[in-house]
């Protein structure tokens, strides 16, 4: 669309004339729109010489190409458009509906034009459903407190920085439990006897750069003691197989986290679950399965069932990784110096 036709017709037509076969280059590269690179040609095509015409060219005297192509040229205004979208406003559109609505020809196709255009999708919830959880994203969205304790509740995971960014002298209560898993996960408790043993080996974990001076010292030693000294702590040091942070995935059915989905449709869909389990031991061929845990604990049913969920998935991926039985399942808390069987 141009604004001033004939003034641009005369600017376009001016350029054409030029000697050459060619449009020259310069004509080209100024050009600002896609009509600029196209009608300059066509004035010298003898189909377009009503372009010329139309400025009062002298059409004898123009440079016509040889080309053997054939075009039409049509010229519109505005107010030719003004009249199509007036006519179009004006036609009685029910009306014409109502002429093909009484047709015989198409009603063969309604059934299967209705099944095709109320076709939903049988997997849709699959498209929105995360493929892998974290066994503490479970417990974060699954769990069945209430929503607005599972949130306070959720331990939030810490990313170990740069021992040269760890300068800092005081820790939170979730970086605090991060070191004293890392501590848990490296001791060697089958050579800890004392308070000495557990310091001798902390700073071993200090040089070799596993910790930072700094996190050393927020450890308290005498938590770890008390653990090693439990019944709990004695069977570990006793069994021959000790493991610790352990990582695991497993699959399970997307219908077992979501009720809601039709097992008929869903039964074959499956989720991934991760996670590390702390530790575990075998004693008489079965295991005992182990969870630290340092957060503060105020009532210790509420504190069960705040990881009841977790343990469940920990004890279900240790028993098909091993192929052996767990039978006793506990959590640790360092906070109150206390394991807790569920």
């Amino acid at each position: 669309m141009v604004k001033d036709l004939d003034k641009t017709l005369e600017k376009w037509c001016d350029k054409a004339q030029e000697e050459g076969e060619k449009i020259p280059t310069y004509v080209v590269m100024e050009g600002k729109s896609y009509l600029d690179w196209i009608v300059p040609p066509l004035t010298r095509h003898s189909d377009c010489r009503c372009l010329l015409e139309r400025i009062g060219l002298d059409i004898s005297s123009s440079h016509w190409s040889m080309d053997n192509s054939h075009w039409k040229i049509n010229l519109w205004s505005k107010e030719d458009f003004k009249e199509e979208i007036i006519e179009r406003e004006e036609r009685d559109i029910l009306k014409e509906l109502e002429v093909f609505s009484g047709t015989e020809e198409i009603s063969k196709f309604k059934a299967e034009i209705e099944r095709r255009l109320q076709f939903l999708y049988p997997y849709k919830e699959a498209s929105i459903i995360p493929a892998k959880f974290s066994v503490s994203e479970i417990k974060r969205r699954f769990s069945p407190l209430d929503e607005e304790n599972s949130q306070d509740m959720f331990k939030s995971v810490i990313l170990k920085k740069p021992l040269f960014l760890e300068k800092i002298k005081k820790f939170t209560a979730a970086e605090k439990g991060t070191v004293m898993h890392l501590v848990m996960q490296h001791l060697d408790i089958a050579n800890t006897e004392g308070i000495e043993d557990i310091k001798r080996q902390i700073n071993l974990m200090v040089i070799d750069e596993f910790l930072t001076e700094d996190q050393a010292e927020s450890i308290n030693i005498y938590k770890i003691l008390k653990f090693l000294k439990s019944d709990l702590g004695q069977r570990m040091k006793k069994s021959a197989k000790v493991k610790r942070e352990l990582p695991f995935y497993i699959e399970i059915p997307s219908s077992e986290l979501y009720k809601e989905l039709p097992s008929n449709i869903y039964k074959d869909e499956k989720i991934l679950i991760q996670g590390v389990i702390d530790a575990f031991f075998e004693e008489e061929e079965e295991l005992v399965l182990l969870d630290y845990k340092t957060d503060y604990v105020e009532e210790v049913e509420e504190f069960k069932k705040k990881y009841s969920l977790q343990l469940k998935y920990y004890k279900r991926a240790l028993e098909k990784i091993t192929e052996k039985k767990v039978k006793e399942v506990y959590i640790y808390s360092f906070h109150k110096e206390e394991n807790y069987k569920l």
